[in-house]
């Protein structure tokens, strides 16, 4: 079957036409009217109207433990009630109304397993709680250690921590200097975070993960102590294998040579515009 242009034209005129007539009355742009007065309300709005009424008197779940607040500062004068209110039946139900289906709660913040057990077991029956409403849980696990309390559980963790340049601890930002940060390629601490995620696992049911801070630091705060050099010198032997292949990339035979770069107020490495030094560049 064909269809001349004249007919096509006329045809695709008159389309619009025959939307309009059959248009339901009162029909407005995007949304119908339910009367005269104005637009209705649609199933979507209607239910999302009802979850925000019932969720005002939810005590949303923290990441936090009590114990963060408390050591930092910042917090609401009645922030313990409300931390204590979250881990309710009745505060769980609400949220579970008002279509909540995933939460991320606190568990672990690196005060150390001894300290944080009471806590984690609010986390353990808040979640059984949500898994129930059919919600999923995330568990909250952090990259430092808290210092003052989890020198106290494991005196050896001292020896864990990241160094810098001179061998002092690194320390988070701002005024939180009592949590350091742990050398991610030290084998103990690495062990004790398998524990610690065994018990989110086996004991708590979590369906994810959350990992925060987990990281080495920017020059000139980065590693420098020995498992980090060493573990660097290893790896140049394997990316330049020979001699040969060392000495052209950095001018001598073997990485025992080498030194990292030291950072001090005349030579910054904020000042640094392009890293033409080759070891940095590896370093880096």
């Amino acid at each position: 079957m064909t269809m001349n242009r004249r007919k096509w034209f006329s045809a695709a005129g008159a389309f619009p036409l025959i939307m309009r007539a059959q248009k339901p009355q009162g029909a407005t742009k995007g949304r119908l009217s339910a009367s005269k007065d104005g637009p209705g309300e649609t199933r979507w709005g209607r239910s999302a109207r009802r979850k925000k009424e019932v969720t005002k008197t939810v005590s949303w779940p923290s990441h936090e433990p009590l114990e963060f607040y408390l050591r930092r500062g910042r917090h609401d004068e009645n922030w313990p009630e409300l931390y204590e209110l979250q881990h309710t039946p009745r505060n769980i139900q609400a949220m579970a109304d008002g279509g909540v289906r995933y939460g991320r709660l606190h568990f672990y913040k690196g005060f150390g397993l001894q300290m944080e057990t009471p806590d984690i077991q609010k986390t353990q029956r808040m979640a059984e709680l949500m898994h129930q409403h059919g919600m999923k849980v995330s568990l909250y696990v952090a990259g430092t250690m808290f210092v003052e309390a989890f020198r106290r559980e494991l005196p050896a963790s001292k020896d864990w921590e990241q160094r810098d340049l001179v061998g002092r601890p690194v320390p988070y930002t701002t005024t939180q200097t009592y949590r350091h940060y742990p050398c991610p390629n030290e084998p103990a601490y690495r062990e004790y975070i398998k524990k610690v995620l065994r018990v989110g696992i086996e004991s708590v049911k979590a369906d994810q993960f959350f990992f925060d801070n987990v990281q080495l630091q920017p020059e000139p705060k980065s590693c420098r102590c020995p498992r980090c050099i060493d573990g660097f010198k290893q790896f140049l032997r394997e990316k330049y294998p020979t001699k040969e292949a060392a000495f052209l990339r950095y001018g001598y035979p073997d990485p025992d040579y080498i030194e990292l770069t030291e950072w001090d107020v005349y030579n910054r490495a904020d000042d640094v515009g392009v890293v033409d030094d080759p070891v940095l560049q590896e370093w880096i």
